[in-house]
């Protein structure tokens, strides 16, 4: 299976005490399982991606610099054998991780000043 699209946070201020954050994921009823993609603004100039199964700051793999004006594209993918692989803004994540029992994919965003576009959602053969 295979997740595809794009997204764009309009906003760099921090709303209600948290961040500005996306994320993406796979979900299972199985805690251990759910693998998550996301994005963080903090500071108000840097996004932060995070990919795995803890919360964001703690699975931070690469940064940028934040615009408003560009939409980030995104990629989860899910083989035969379970394992979870993807990227965000074109960098890949690192390794991988396995999941298993996946039932839904799950969109959250923490302000209504993000903009989710062309999701796809494809089963692989």
């Amino acid at each position: 299976m295979q997740v595809t699209g794009s997204f764009r946070i309009l906003t760099n201020r921090a709303v209600s005490f948290t961040y500005p954050f996306v994320t993406i994921g796979l979900i299972s009823p199985a805690s251990h399982s759910t693998v998550q993609l996301g994005a963080v603004v903090t500071n108000g100039d840097i996004t932060r991606f995070s990919f795995g199964t803890g919360t964001p700051l703690d699975m931070e793999f690469a940064k940028e610099a934040f615009t408003t004006t560009t939409e980030i594209p995104f990629v989860l993918k899910i083989d035969q054998a379970g394992k979870v692989t993807g990227s965000i803004d074109d960098i890949k994540v690192p390794g991988g991780r396995s999941a298993s029992g996946l039932e839904y994919i799950r969109l959250t965003c923490s302000t209504a000043r993000v903009r989710f576009s062309n999701i796809a959602l494809v089963t692989m053969k």
